[in-house]
Parts: structure tokens; sequence; C-alpha cells
């Protein structure tokens, strides 16, 4: 059998060849669902065919990415998630089968991570951190608040107690940054490990983007150290 189902008036398209597609505009979209369902590893049982829907408003982890269009499709070997918008565009692959094994790809153009209130819970509390999948995710313009961190490549993977984060490397005109270490999964400790090798480009505008202008705008001096020009 087929089905479509439109929402806010979006006009007449044919039915799929089987399942059921979803389309249309919505004002608000919570993505963290439809993370469920990919990496649930059912892909819709073969029921869905497709979803296509522009949502005022897309929330993740109580952040609010804006205007941005969702798309969803199941293919052979897993799910395709794309996203269209200012803050967020880009693709997921979540395959259907050894997602432990092969993990999550994401190849994103942009990335804007919206800053919340310092009072606001951490997305990442309570989360255990050995159940993530890997990770594979390029960015090509990463923004995490009011800093800009450029190109940014990260990959993981679970251990025992946690995931191990085996790159981390961005680099922008401010800030070039490489990591390596651990996220374990303890009770009771959200402490971490890593290992950073963390070179600035221009230190000036590295300090206003991370708000601390006020180091290099009235107040001390900076000198130079070898590697890592001062702005």
């Amino acid at each position: 059998g087929a089905a479509r189902s439109v929402c806010g008036g979006a006009p007449a398209v044919a039915l799929p060849a089987s399942g059921l597609s979803l389309g249309g505009r919505v004002p608000r979209l919570a993505l963290s669902g439809w993370l469920v369902f990919a990496t649930s590893g059912s892909g819709g049982n073969g029921l869905l065919s497709s979803v296509d829907l522009h949502a005022q408003s897309l929330s993740a982890y109580n952040r609010d990415f804006g205007a941005t269009t969702f798309k969803l499709t199941p293919g052979s070997d897993g799910l395709e998630l794309g996203f269209g918008g200012d803050n967020l565009d880009g693709n997921l692959h979540v395959p259907l089968a050894d997602l432990r094994k092969r993990g999550i790809t994401a190849q994103f153009t942009r990335l804007n991570w919206p800053e919340v209130a310092e009072t606001e819970t951490s997305a990442s509390a309570g989360e255990n951190p050995a159940a993530i999948p890997p990770l594979h995710i390029h960015i090509g313009d990463f923004r995490l608040g009011p800093a800009n961190f450029g190109d940014t490549t990260l990959e993981s993977y679970p251990i025992a107690d946690g995931t191990h984060f085996e790159q981390v490397g961005t680099h922008s005109n401010n800030v070039e940054l490489r990591a390596h270490g651990d996220w374990p999964g303890r009770p009771g400790s959200d402490q971490s490990q890593f290992s950073i090798d963390f070179r600035p480009r221009n230190l000036g505008h590295m300090l206003a983007a991370f708000r601390f202008a006020g180091v290099v705008a009235g107040g001390p001096s900076v000198t130079p150290i070898e590697g890592c020009p001062a702005g």
C-alpha cells in the first residue's frame, strides 16, 4: 500500500510507489524523536517512504536552529537525514545494520550551535557515553555560540566505559585545535581526559570570540609565543 500525509496546506503530489510519505510545512519540529527513530535500526520496517518537511523552528538538545528543511530517505544501506537552513545545512547517514561498528557519518556545510543560558542543564547530563555509536563528522563551518572554529573534523568510537575521541580538529583564521581523549561514563563523574594542541592564529580575534576581549583591549599586552602569533 501507499499513502501521503501533507501538513500546512502544501500542494498535492503523487503517491509514492509504496509506504508512507510525509511532507509540507509545520511550525515546530523536534529532531530528537527522528534521531531515535533513525538509530533504532528498524528503518521504519519498510513502512516509511520519505519525509520532506519545512519547519519554521527545528529544535534539538534544547536549542532552536530556526527555519530548517528536514528530509529523511530510507535506502538499502541506511537512512539519509538531510537539513537545509541558515544554522544547519548538511546530511547524516545512519546505517540500518552494524550501527555500533559502522557509526553515524555526518557531512555539514555549516553548523551554528546556538548558545544557551548558563543556568540551563548541559545537553550531555545523564548521557551514557558508552552508548554513543562511532561518529564520523566533518563540518565546513562550525560555530559554537560566538566562537568560530571553522573547518572541523571529529572521529570517535565507544569503549568499555565511555567514548574515545580519536580525532578532534579545527582550522579557522582565528584558531587551530587538535585533540584526542576519553569521555568516561563513571557514575557521579563528568570528568574527561583530553590531550589538546591549541594554537591561536589570531590571538585577539580568538579571545574576542571567547569573550575575553578585555585581555587585549585596554588590558595588558600579549607577548607572542613561538608558533602562536598574537593578534
